[in-house]
């Protein structure tokens, strides 16, 4: 059986949301997720929400013709929209830890991007339904 090769958009998806998650377990001082979910059973949800809002806010910043703040601002925004605030401020005068949260996951996922934008891949799905990472050409 052939592997499949992902489209752009799914290879984009998958590719940046799988390296935002692994980011913010770095930034987090996790090597793994095992060892993060035993600290807090409930922390994928958060890399899960916080991943989907940075990727939202990527691509959206990207449909920008003239881009309202910088990236990683816009980010901080949108994942304290996922959390159910109006605006980053709103959230961190409301919850003062979300700050350092917003500001860490933020980081973790402009790396990603930037990792991305240097050298796109595609995500190959193989037999076993795994997903593999390739330069494109």
């Amino acid at each position: 059986m052939v592997d499949k090769i992902l489209p752009e958009f799914e290879s984009e998806t998958a590719f940046l949301m799988a390296d935002m998650m692994r980011n913010m377990m770095r930034v987090d001082g996790f090597g793994d997720l095992d060892n993060a979910q035993e600290f807090n059973p409930d922390i994928l949800n958060d890399y899960i929400r916080y991943g989907a809002a940075a990727l939202q806010a990527y691509r959206e910043y990207k449909s920008f013709v003239s881009p309202p703040t910088n990236l990683r601002d816009f980010i901080k925004s949108v994942m304290a929209h996922a959390d159910g605030y109006v605006d980053f401020g709103t959230a961190v005068t409301s919850k003062k830890e979300l700050q350092d949260t917003y500001e860490r996951y933020s980081l973790a996922a402009c790396l990603s991007i930037s990792r991305y934008q240097r050298s796109p891949v595609q995500v190959v799905v193989t037999d076993d339904e795994s997903l593999t990472e390739k330069g494109k050409q």
